[in-house]
């Protein structure tokens, strides 16, 4: 309750919480530039913290990052923030294909639906994640993994759908009789 009751802080105290969210991301941003290839290491944001803080202390000390975006970056450099980054997008991506395959009628049952579920999900995350730092979150990493399982499920449907359209003869076709032919006359 005390966390909800700053919502209604007056204009310094709302702008001291904004200048210390500003303030962590910039230091985030130093971590990486001083270790742009391997950060400072899994959940080391929060111990290098202090290293890093040019304020001595202005926003307290050993803080979080307050952004999954930042936090990736800080710990796990700038190639770890581009796999991230397209771990989400490789997600997203899935996501929108199964929905469109789903609109098209090209896949059938739970699997369009689950498709938006997992898609709504992510881009929840996408903007939650910009300011709360759950980039290690384990029910973010089941999403990507339920999004490979989802699409593997869905090239196996569509594929047996495929199998099941070739295996009957087409509708213009007449059908041949089981009766042999008789000739008149």
């Amino acid at each position: 309750w005390d966390r909800m009751s700053t919502i209604t802080v007056d204009t310094e105290q709302y702008d001291d919480s904004q200048q210390s969210r500003l303030h962590f991301w910039q230091v985030a941003i130093a971590m990486a530039n001083d270790r742009p290839l391997i950060g400072v290491g899994h959940r080391g944001y929060e111990r290098a913290y202090n290293q890093y803080d040019w304020t001595e202390g202005k926003f307290m000390t050993n803080r979080a990052v307050h952004s999954a975006w930042f936090g990736v970056l800080a710990e796990l450099g700038y190639p770890g923030l581009l796999l991230f980054i397209a771990i989400v997008f490789g997600s997203l991506r899935s996501c929108r294909r199964l929905r469109k395959a789903a609109e098209r009628g090209e896949i059938a049952g739970p699997l369009g639906p689950y498709a938006i579920a997992f898609e709504t999900s992510l881009v929840a995350f996408m903007v939650g994640g910009s300011f709360v730092s759950f980039h290690y979150n384990e029910m973010l990493w089941h999403y990507f993994a339920l999004t490979i399982a989802l699409e593997r499920v869905a090239v196996r449907e569509m594929a047996a759908q495929r199998e099941h359209k070739e295996a009957r003869p087409p509708a213009t076709e007449a059908a041949a009789s089981p009766e042999p032919e008789f000739a008149w006359g």
